[in-house]
């Protein structure tokens, strides 16, 4: 089977949220870093994810809480997978 890469980002991204704390949230920022891609692709998958019930997000936390001053969204894996 041949998956395509934001397919295979998107299940390395929600095993990186799973092996957290449960309920613990994390940042796309951080999800990103993990996976090596920009920020800006993660996002749009994991928020793809979201929609579909797979997380749970709060989007774009405002610039003044988060140390690097920009937008960010926050992804846990949502109560009805845990």
């Amino acid at each position: 089977m041949v998956l395509s890469k934001a397919t295979k980002q998107a299940l390395r991204g929600l095993i990186y949220i799973a092996a957290q704390q449960r309920g613990e949230p994390v940042l796309s920022r951080e999800i990103a870093d993990y996976l090596g891609v920009p920020v800006q692709c993660i996002t749009k998958i994991m928020r793809s994810l979201a929609k579909r019930g797979f997380l749970e997000a709060a989007l774009n936390i405002a610039k003044s809480s988060l140390p690097s001053g920009q937008p960010a969204s926050i992804f846990r894996m949502s109560d009805k997978l845990s």
